[in-house]
């Protein structure tokens, strides 16, 4: 996780894990947008003539962040190669964005480039980022550790503290201490299954099956 660079602006944006501030000698972020709050788009519907509407749904639009510069150089040739490498820098797909005051999260978008004006020892302009996925999200990956272990279960509690639905990444392992029960000995186990407090349940493998050395086989 990066922290904040007090000698960058605020806005300072790193890509992929570098600040391009680090990368084009005189080149300064002078301010961002689009990080605010981002709209709700809402479809509705109104019948006859009844009071107000029906709501059908809501949806979360792309994003756009906009991120203004300035470059400074020694003259306009000097100029010129520092735009050079800030497009060479940008001609990305795809990469991941932290921006200095916020360095525990991240957007996934493309960048591209703006309006730039220039004369001969400045350039000023802007480029954008194209969030197709307008979520930021966490650097930091919560971990769930087991607990009240016994020979056939055991719970784990996951702390949501976000703002919009995410999909944890559900991994058992049945071979070690933690595991418990006789199946830790050698890893074997006919099937698993992850049981929400609301009895949702994802289950893997046949617990009916019969447990026999002569049979091998993989779930995944």
């Amino acid at each position: 996780m990066s922290k904040l660079r007090a000698d960058l602006h605020y806005g300072a944006v790193s890509m992929d894990g570098e600040f391009i501030e680090d990368l084009i000698p005189g080149y300064q972020t002078i301010g961002v947008t689009g990080r605010e709050a981002l709209p709700i788009e809402i479809d509705s519907y109104t019948t006859g003539a009844s009071d107000g509407s029906t709501l059908k749904n809501t949806r979360y639009p792309a994003r756009e962040l906009e991120i203004t510069f300035s470059i400074t150089g020694d003259n306009p040739t000097d100029i010129q190669s520092k735009i050079d490498h800030l497009n060479n820098i940008l001609s990305a797909d795809g990469a991941d964005f932290v921006f200095n005051d916020e360095a525990d999260k991240f957007y996934t978008g493309t960048p591209y480039n703006g309006e730039v004006a220039r004369n001969t020892q400045l350039a000023t302009g802007s480029w954008k980022i194209f969030c197709a996925y307008p979520f930021k999200r966490s650097i930091a990956v919560f971990e769930a550790e087991p607990t009240n272990i016994d020979s056939h279960s055991a719970e784990f509690m996951i702390n949501y503290n976000g703002s919009y639905p995410t999909k944890p990444l559900l991994q058992a392992s049945f071979a070690g201490e933690l595991a418990g029960g006789d199946y830790s000995e050698d890893g074997d186990c006919g099937f698993v299954a992850f049981i929400d407090d609301e009895e949702n349940i994802i289950q893997l493998g046949n617990p009916d099956a019969i447990d026999l050395d002569a049979y091998a086989t993989a779930d995944t």
